[in-house]
């Protein structure tokens, strides 16, 4: 349906992606005509589930992770395999008294049986490793005027997805930063000596991931001498190459080994109780899950929003962490 005004629009947008907000503001925002027309129009639509829980499967939202995924995906899919634990939601009674997490770390789980006869056997070998979780938000205020002239809440939820990704990113940096103060000296970074790095950890384990400040990731960008590319699979024998801005002045680099580091993502069960505060879940960002909470302030005529996730990450083998500098004096 063509809408037949930009706040028509904007009173639609509101609607698909805050419904239970829609319902309760959108006369008063919109005005009675608009908020009419959009009525109308979903009243012709398939019907959805009520409530702001269906957020997790309307179009528009999956639209939202989606472009915030966009963002953020080449960073965040880097250190997912090293989350071993998602929580659908983690009770914070108190925000200043974040629990600790004990998040199950496999070492083994037996060899390939081959022509098997008995299948009544297990050779699961695992560890818990507790894990300091930590809530992650992005809030922001937007107001009845912005709204009712075209504010686009689309793009505004989407930065703040993207901000929370961040965030998670950050604090596995941090975990692995602290724990690894004294960086390992190497020469210059060129493709050559790239490949030495996927032995870094001897005949130990080989290199699974390997995060390096923009301007040494650069040095591995394909060229004339070499066509193999760093965000491939496997190149120069490192399973996965990043390129990360949150290393510091330090630091130019961080090598991983698989096992290395255990995590958990996780989103926080709202418990207090605060008149016209909404929460639902929202569809995942590149495998983050996400929280929306939505209040709206009649003094200040503000709708305040604020996307919330949960997350932790401890270092479980110290040795199989190295954090790196590139041909600086040694």
């Amino acid at each position: 349906m063509n809408y037949s005004t930009r706040a028509a629009r904007a009173a639609r947008n509101m609607k698909a992606l805050l419904p239970q907000t829609f319902a309760s503001l959108g006369k008063k925002t919109f005005g009675e005509s608009v908020y009419n027309e959009v009525m109308n129009a979903a009243a012709a639509e398939p019907k959805a589930a009520a409530g702001n829980n269906a957020i997790e499967t309307s179009p528009l939202w999956q639209v939202v992770a989606k472009k915030a995924a966009e963002t953020v995906s080449r960073e965040i899919v880097s250190i997912m395999p090293y989350v071993t634990d998602v929580q659908t939601d983690l009770q914070v009674r108190d925000r200043r008294a974040m629990p600790v997490v004990k998040v199950p770390v496999y070492s083994s789980v037996g060899d390939p049986l081959i022509n098997a006869t008995n299948w009544k056997q297990s050779h699961l070998a695992n560890s818990y490793v507790d894990v300091q979780t930590v809530r992650v938000s992005r809030p922001a205020m937007i107001s009845t005027y912005d709204m009712s002239n075209g504010e686009q809440l689309e793009r505004t939820l989407t930065l703040l997805a993207e901000t929370v990704a961040q965030g998670v990113y950050g604090q596995f940096m941090s975990a692995i930063l602290a724990a690894c103060k004294t960086p390992t000296a190497k020469p210059a970074l060129t493709p050559e000596s790239a490949r030495k790095l996927s032995a870094i950890f001897s005949d130990r384990r080989t290199t699974h991931g390997l995060f390096l400040a923009p301007e040494h990731y650069a040095e591995l960008i394909p060229t004339k001498t070499t066509d193999i590319s760093p965000k491939g699979f496997g190149a120069f024998g490192i399973d996965n190459i990043a390129r990360t801005s949150m290393l510091g002045n330090d630091i130019d680099g961080i090598a991983i080994a698989r096992d290395a580091v255990a995590g958990m993502v996780g989103i926080p069960e709202i418990l207090y109780d605060m008149p016209g505060l909404i929460t639902a879940r929202m569809p995942d960002v590149a495998g983050i899950p996400m929280l929306l909470k939505t209040h709206f302030d009649y003094e200040t005529e503000m709708l305040e929003v604020s996307v919330e996730s949960v997350c932790g990450f401890a270092v479980t083998v110290p040795d199989y962490v190295k954090t790196l500098t590139f041909g600086r004096a040694e």
